[in-house]
């Protein structure tokens, strides 16, 4: 019976007599034996402590009371102020676990842990993991000191042309602005896999909030802007996870804690039946979790992303950028910080070197296109108001922004801009330029030194290096329409099984159908017509200017026959077909147009000229100001009815149809032609 094994025990609590705690044994050695078997390496010294090395004057009386009471009072002394560190923690812990997972679990999203409420969880909380990563928009030395061998390279450009950067509201509010759509942009994706927002920087201006929900994201040594702290909770059955973000100096630093749900001793001994062991499984499971977790905040793969969709809204709202910001500089940086795309990663970038051969008059054509993005359908991107590059972004792999296509998950942007003297080899050469140590990024394949070249031909002396970059951006969580689906949608912002692909150009781009490869072809075709138009507009402009010499006839070093050949190239329009009112002063007789030319070019100084071909006289009248550069063409021959032609410097003329523009200048001819008529039958 109970009370009989009972006596068969020795009550004692010696280290030989520990094992016969059991109570259903029958011997000494089945109690040994039997106490071995059952014990867990893991679990079988948790509740038992290291004898003091101080004296016990009362170790060996045979007073149980005072032969373990004293040890037992230091014990608990020493761990009362943690232990009730754990149980205010707990408290704060199931307060926090009851919005979520309680009865009726409603999200309170206005409500915001308090400071005192994060000390007490930090303070019973364990480090779990910690990780950090930069942030390319910054120029801090810090930043660049820690990529080593981007440093010591000289490959890191510079994000502001003067040493010391005047602080300014536009750029402290462009910087905010980033470091708040970071922190709010990754609190999303956290919450998206089942965290829970807490604290999103300070709710009030209280001095602790401040100190506490505040951080500093270091743009130049000298200067810096206030950026929120975050803080993210998700609760399990054996404990807690707590994310912290922040934004420290150049740098996105993540830090994981985990609060376990059971504090001090448990209640039941190891050696008691399996049901009771009920906490320890729920603790090995939450461990489980934790370990899980690690692997799915993907910080370099979301920063990865994030660098490359801020670029493609920057250049978006290109307007907007702090004028001595060199966005293209944070461009070049990035595919040189990161060489490979991030394993997790959505967004993609290339770049490479695109040449092509041109006659010597064409050696300013790379300046010329950064000038005339406008002429060329492109965007331009600036720095201290001047231009350092050409852009165009499309809701399509083609690269034609004529149709918005909001539904399409991703946006994609072709960059050029005058490739470096040292480019060319530095995208060549520097195949492992800087890597992330993490498991976080893909394989060998680099994302850019890809050069495409025309083969040079022998009349060719020259060659023009364009460098590209090819921006591909997923933008599927900014077309939700639900915070259901917003959810879903900040889910997937990141690949949730990446593949692995021998050639990078390969990759498809889920959930479209089409490659990678697919859209450098398309960049390429694009190149292509960009650089046939610029070569062709850019001969338009240099005719047009030697033909404007004519109105500095001291100037002008080119044939007079050239001169009348180089007007035909203008899209000319006879005013005697196109318009019938001004063809009939085209009919008068006796006219001396002569004179009458001499007349209409007083209406036209420093904007007129002569050219001369035997006894025909070409006269050319430039409109000043025009929006759209306009000239007339007389040419008058003895004995021969006069011609007129309206010529302009813009293409895509179709027939004889004339613009609004074209149509004023023609009126404002004719009153001036009008006036030298009337004047002259007035007074002669």
């Amino acid at each position: 019976d109970t009370s009989s094994s009972f006596q068969q025990q020795p009550n004692v609590f010696d280290t030989v007599d520990n094992a016969k705690l059991c109570r259903v044994l029958k011997s000494n050695a089945d109690t040994v034996y039997t106490a071995v078997r059952g014990a867990d390496a893991n679990t079988v010294l948790r509740d038992v402590y290291a004898h003091s090395t101080a004296d016990n004057k009362n170790q060996f009386d045979n007073d149980y009371l005072l032969r373990h009471g004293e040890p037992y009072l230091d014990m608990y002394l020493a761990r009362s102020k943690p232990l009730a560190a754990h149980e205010k923690a707990f408290k704060v812990y199931t307060k926090w676990a009851d919005h979520y997972y309680g009865p009726g679990n409603t999200e309170t999203t206005d409500e915001m842990m308090t400071v005192e409420e994060l000390k007490q969880i930090l303070k019973a909380s364990r480090l779990l993991h910690f990780c950090r990563t930069p942030l390319i928009f910054s120029e801090s030395n810090s930043s660049v000191s820690d990529m080593t061998s981007i440093a010591e390279s000289g490959i890191f450009e510079k994000l502001f042309n003067k040493l010391t950067v005047q602080k300014s509201e536009e750029m402290t509010g462009w910087y905010e602005q980033l470091s708040r759509g970071f922190m709010r942009e990754y609190a999303s994706y956290l919450e998206s896999i089942g965290m829970h927002l807490i604290v999103y920087g300070p709710s009030n201006d209280q001095p602790d909030e401040v100190e506490a929900y505040l951080s500093h994201f270091t743009i130049t040594e000298n200067y810096s802007v206030e950026s929120p702290v975050v803080y993210l909770l998700q609760v399990f059955e054996g404990g807690s996870i707590m994310c912290e973000v922040r934004l420290t100096g150049a740098f996105v630093s993540v830090t994981l804690y985990t609060l376990h749900r059971r504090y001090g001793r448990l209640q039941s001994s190891p050696y008691t039946q399996r049901r009771k062991e009920v906490g320890r499984e729920n603790f090995q499971s939450f461990m489980g979790e934790c370990d899980k977790f690690k692997q799915r905040i993907h910080v370099n793969s979301f920063v990865f992303d994030f660098h490359l969709r801020y670029i493609q809204r920057s250049l978006d709202d290109v307007e907007a950028l702090p004028s001595n910001l060199n966005l293209l500089s944070i461009i070049r940086n990035t595919v040189s910080v990161y060489d490979r795309p991030a394993i997790y990663s959505r967004n993609r970038i290339i770049n490479g070197i695109y040449e092509f051969p041109v006659e010597d008059s064409l050696s300013n054509l790379s300046s010329w296109i950064l000038g005339s993005g406008l002429k060329l359908e492109l965007k331009t991107l600036k720095m201290d108001k001047a231009p350092v590059a050409c852009f165009v972004s499309s809701d399509n792999p083609t690269f034609e922004n004529r149709h918005c296509m909001e539904n399409t998950p991703f946006r994609y942007t072709l960059v050029i801009c005058p490739a470096e003297k040292t480019s060319s080899g530095r995208w060549r050469d520097s195949i492992s330029v800087h890597r992330q140590g993490s498991f976080d990024m893909m394989g060998s394949n680099p994302t850019q030194k890809l050069v495409s070249r025309i083969v040079v031909g022998e009349e060719y002396t020259r060659k023009i290096s364009l460098q590209y970059f090819v921006l591909v951006t997923y933008r599927g969580m900014d077309r939700c329409t639900s915070s259901e689906h917003c959810q879903k949608a900040w889910s997937e912002v990141l690949k949730e099984k990446p593949q692995r692909y021998a050639n990078f150009l390969d990759e498809v781009l889920a959930p479209e159908q089409f490659t990678m490869n697919d859209v450098f072809e398309s960049a390429k075709f694009k190149i292509d017509q960009i650089i046939d138009k610029a070569i062709q507009l850019f001969h338009r402009e240099a005719d047009w200017n030697k033909l404007y010499e004519i109105v500095r006839p001291n100037l002008t070093k080119e044939l007079p026959e050239d001169l009348v050949q180089l007007t035909s190239r203008f899209n000319p329009v006879d005013l005697g077909v196109a318009d019938n009112s001004f063809d009939k002063f085209l009919q008068l007789k006796g006219l001396n147009w002569n004179d009458a030319l001499d007349n209409l070019k007083t209406f036209y100084k420093m904007t007129s000229g002569d050219i001369y071909i035997k006894d025909t006289r070409h006269v050319l009248l430039f409109i000043p100001n025009a929006a759209s550069p306009t000239f007339f063409h007389f040419i008058c021959s003895p004995g021969e009815k006069c011609k007129v032609t309206i010529n302009t410097k813009e293409g895509g003329r179709q027939g004889h149809v004339l613009r609004d523009d074209e149509k004023n200048y023609i009126s404002q001819l004719a009153t001036n032609l009008s006036y030298y008529i009337w004047k002259r039958v007035h007074y002669y």
